[in-house]
């Protein structure tokens, strides 16, 4: 990815939301709190302490692909926030550590973290003791038998699905946390997926028959006809650079995201027939 921004620090990190928000993407007098901020590299920031608590908490726009893998600080980053968007994909080596070892952690976690599932699912792929409690329809943090936590706040959709993670976890989980069909496809982000990658997704979690009628009917259509499709051998020689992805030993789903990362549509469209090719061969 191509980045405008690599700061270096909180305070460069700082500088430039500033300008994206108000020179960039809006205006002194208008400025854009949908901006997308994903131009800025954060790799390097280890604070994000009240990011967007005070100055920029109207902030309602895509941070989706930060990198914030070297932040060992997230205290109160979204305190007082308008923020509802998706941090599903976010990935941290600290966080288990800041929850065993920093006892404000849990309870500034409210303030910290967005109010919504992208929250529930960052936690999840970050290995802390969380899970989601059907009965009390809340979200539980364990940290021992002494010390459990519940929250309300992470089990909503985000006000836009971006990260493949969330939308794959959403999906999952679907009969748990009451998400249907169409309040998912109507959360998902258009910039980042379509409404067929969606209902692929419902397949390759086993789950094809929660979408409505009319996209079933052509979800079934556009299956039959993509395997149907004999691939030539010019395409088969085309996406053979690519096609150590279906060598790997990872399941459909991490396969199907990889594909969807490939820029080139026509190798992504052959690699999904060989993908689907599999799977259905695999369930007979």
């Amino acid at each position: 990815m191509n980045y405008k921004y690599q700061p270096k620090d909180y305070n460069e990190l700082m500088k430039n939301i500033e300008n994206e928000i108000y020179n960039i993407q809006g205006t002194p007098n208008n400025p854009n709190w949908e901006a997308d901020l994903n131009c800025i590299d954060t790799s390097q920031i280890n604070r994000m302490f009240g990011v967007f608590s005070i100055l920029y908490n109207n902030f309602n726009g895509d941070i989706s692909r930060w990198n914030v893998e070297k932040v060992v600080g997230f205290d109160k980053m979204f305190e007082n926030s308008e923020f509802d968007g998706d941090i599903g994909a976010w990935k941290n080596k600290y966080l288990r550590k800041q929850f065993e070892t920093k006892r404000k952690f849990i309870y500034l976690i409210t303030q910290t973290f967005p109010h919504n599932f992208s929250t529930y699912v960052f936690f999840r792929n970050n290995n802390l003791p969380v899970y989601y409690d059907s009965t009390k329809n809340v979200i539980i943090l364990k940290k021992d038998e002494n010390n459990i936590f519940e929250f309300k706040e992470f089990i909503k959709l985000p006000a836009k699905i971006q990260t493949f993670e969330t939308l794959s976890m959403a999906i999952k989980y679907s009969d748990d946390f009451n998400f249907t069909y169409k309040k998912i496809v109507q959360s998902v982000d258009s910039k980042y997926f379509t409404k067929m990658e969606v209902n692929d997704i419902y397949f390759l979690l086993g789950k094809i028959n929660e979408l409505d009628k009319k996209e079933l009917k052509i979800f079934k259509d556009s299956l039959k006809t993509m395997m149907d499709k004999t691939i030539s051998l010019k395409d088969r020689t085309k996406i053979l650079a690519y096609y150590n992805i279906m060598a790997k030993n990872i399941d459909s789903l991490a396969k199907y995201k990889e594909i969807l990362e490939i820029k080139d549509y026509k190798i992504k469209k052959v690699l999904k027939i060989f993908l689907f090719k599999e799977v259905l061969k695999n369930k007979k």
